[in-house]
């Protein structure tokens, strides 16, 4: 076991290296600075987020566990670190499934991964990110199993279980594998459709299976823990889906990833320029796919069989969809869509291992395309770093902003005449109207990322800033008496915030009136 780890990291050292360093570039900001979005700033100094309520019973398990034993302290550097090496591993683990050998195809490899939106995403959310990191290990480590033991997809469906219980927008990057895996051995010089379809059949089953011992599982976890599924974002509802509906969400999702280069998919394609260079790489992907059938001599079946897992493959990446159909979808979800980049790489190693002299002068020699490719990978994760840092740099003015805001906000309330530090607070309106605040960069910097946030001064996370941040703990009122002052007379004439007069003392109630009511 220890010799076989030792072969693993010395085949993959360069790979590993590539990764982390990109990883660096990309993710260093937030690793030594404290940024905060909607959520982050909630969870301070520890927590681990919502657990079974949201289906994550792993998450309630793990997060209970960690706690009494070490302790979830959302320390960034601490935790962004664990990320990271947790993603380097599985990065390298997705090349030892396609048996990728070539080292500079490793390399762009974990690179991507590693600066891939979501990553930058899931760092948003740095109090929970490790926890997250392990859903995908075990996303794909379902697919590894399958492949490397005899009846591995037992152990495959409870990894599916264990990742779904984590956070369940990992399941597509276990689909788009299976599906991976197929186009990758339908490839192969001595394929056949018959074991294709046979291996195709046991991947479904595999994947019914991983969701349906997740759903027993959660079903169990809930009744022990004596908790019911809250209905945020149609969580309530999960497996229930509409077969009159469904052909129409097939389509959809198959027609957003064919967009994916016109419009901006959640990030991944957020300016021109990767744009562009997913419309190299998938043209690339066709050519190559064509050129392997064409030097195989295959048969006619292996054409259909090749053209229909090629139909399938934007159904998986973008199976998000079909989980949430009535839910917000944003970059923390769409990780499965990195694989739009890992499928050129099978091809060119495909390519490099052919014993084709035409296949070598086309793609490898001086000038050949895989060079092209090369330069078109090294712009695209030019691009991520650049993205990724620009998310970060945005978020720390942000922070900084509703900092000085907020801190403004207090000292006004406190110098209001006979205010009392034991006096309750209340807000009359959900976000500040004030004219002269305004985020300057959510409109100059059309490239953020979800998750990223442009308010942190709205109802959702300002008490959490003011009490975590500021360290000042507001006595707020509770529901009832807020109802009761929202329906008094005096709350129609009061002007908005910053207006003279828009602080109030009511009895032992200080009143915040800032916006109007409809």
């Amino acid at each position: 076991m220890f010799l076989n780890i030792k072969c693993f990291f010395a085949k993959y050292k360069i790979p590993l290296f590539a990764g982390f360093f990109t990883a660096l570039f990309a993710h260093l900001f937030v690793l030594v600075n404290i940024l905060h979005n909607y959520d982050n700033v909630a969870v301070l100094p520890s927590g681990y987020g919502t657990g079974i309520a949201s289906g994550r019973w792993f998450l309630t398990i793990l997060g209970d566990f960690i706690g009494k034993v070490w302790g979830n302290y959302n320390i960034s550097l601490f935790n962004g670190l664990i990320t990271i090496g947790i993603l380097l591993l599985v990065a390298c683990l997705i090349l030892d499934l396609f048996h990728v050998d070539n080292v500079w195809i490793g390399a762009i490899w974990t690179s991507v991964f590693l600066c891939f939106p979501t990553v930058t995403s899931t760092l948003f959310f740095i109090y929970t990110a490790p926890y997250y990191a392990l859903a995908i290990a075990m996303a794909v480590m379902a697919v590894w199993v399958t492949e490397r033991f005899p009846h591995g997809h037992f152990l495959s469906m409870f990894l599916q279980a264990c990742s779904l219980g984590i956070y369940q927008a990992y399941f597509p990057m276990t689909a788009t594998l299976f599906v991976l895996l197929l186009i990758s051995k339908i490839l192969e010089e001595d394929s056949s459709l018959k074991v294709i379809i046979k291996n195709g059949v046991s991947y479904l089953g595999c994947l019914a299976g991983g969701m349906l011992t997740y759903f027993g599982l959660l079903k169990v976890s809930l009744w022990y823990y004596g908790k019911e599924l809250h209905d945020y974002q149609g969580v309530d509802s999960m497996g229930k889906l509409d077969l009159q509906e469904f052909p129409a969400l097939l389509t959809k999702t198959f027609l957003q990833f064919l967009k994916m280069p016109i419009k901006n998919y959640y990030g991944v394609t957020s300016t021109n320029i990767l744009k562009f260079a997913v419309i190299f790489l998938g043209i690339f992907s066709v050519c190559a796919i064509l050129f392997l059938l064409i030097i195989n001599k295959y048969k006619w079946p292996i054409y259909m069989g090749t053209i229909g897992l090629c139909l399938i493959f934007p159904l998986a990446v973008n199976s998000i969809q079909i989980m949430c159909p009535k839910s917000y979808i944003y970059t923390l979800m769409i990780y499965a869509a990195v694989f739009i980049y890992f499928l050129p790489l099978i091809l060119i190693e495909k390519l490099w291992k052919t014993k084709s002299k035409i296949a070598h002068q086309l793609f490898y020699s001086g000038g050949g395309i895989c060079n092209i490719v090369k330069i078109v990978y090294g712009i695209i994760l030019f691009s991520y770093i650049w993205l990724s840092n620009g998310n970060y740099t945005a978020m720390y003015y942000m922070n900084r902003q509703t900092e000085n805001y907020l801190t403004m906000v207090i000292t006004r309330v406190q110098e209001t005449e006979h205010f009392n530090e034991s006096f309750q607070w209340i807000f009359i309106g959900n976000n500040f109207s004030d004219p002269n605040f305004k985020y300057s960069w959510s409109a100059y910097t059309p490239y953020l990322y979800g998750g990223n946030t442009t308010s942190l001064i709205n109802a959702y996370s300002r008490n959490s800033f003011i009490r975590n941040f500021q360290g000042y703990f507001i006595p707020l009122a509770d529901a009832e008496t807020v109802e009761e002052i929202k329906k008094m007379d005096f709350i129609k004439t009061m002007p908005c915030y910053p207006s003279d007069g828009s602080i109030k003392i009511y009895e032992d109630l200080i009143v915040i009136k800032i916006e109007e009511l409809e």
